[in-house]
């Protein structure tokens, strides 16, 4: 952590060994064509640790958000989806766009081991299920009501 905190002078993502800023493109590919087969390192670097509430709140914020967009979706597809089994499929459809347009591309291009990324598509997708069953009972009560 020494060597971290004397070398890394602001919080960030960093590429190690990193390609120096202002290296024209054809340096660039030439260089990581040298480092082809050496190893390198993604850090995540925080000079101090904090135990705030904020990123709580900002998580609660943004899954709201997440299941705002869903019901809308719901609510524009309502015609089209019949029956509770396709409504929660149609929840599902989202895990599986999230799983592989975020999670499964860290895993392809940052190296993100397996065993770390497994807790967090055990964590959609058991959210997005749970989430899913609720809002699948509700627009299909709601469906039945305006019929």
């Amino acid at each position: 952590m020494r060597t971290l905190s004397s070398n890394l002078k602001e919080d960030g993502l960093y590429f190690i060994p990193y390609i120096p800023p202002g290296t024209s493109m054809k340096e660039a590919h030439e260089i990581m064509e040298s480092r082809m087969g050496q190893p390198y390192a993604l850090i995540n670097y925080h000079s101090q640790m904090t135990g705030d509430y904020m990123s709580l709140l900002m998580s609660f914020i943004y899954n709201f958000i997440s299941i705002l967009i869903i019901c809308a979706a719901l609510a524009a597809a309502s015609g089209k989806l019949s029956g509770f089994g396709q409504h929660l499929w149609f929840v599902m459809l989202f895990a599986l766009f999230t799983l592989f347009a975020n999670t499964m591309m860290r895993y392809n291009w940052e190296g993100y081991p397996m065993h770390y990324l497994k807790g967090q598509i055990l964590d959609t997708l058991v959210g997005y299920f749970l989430a899913g069953l609720w809002l699948a009972w509700y627009y299909v009560r709601l469906e039945r009501k305006k019929a």
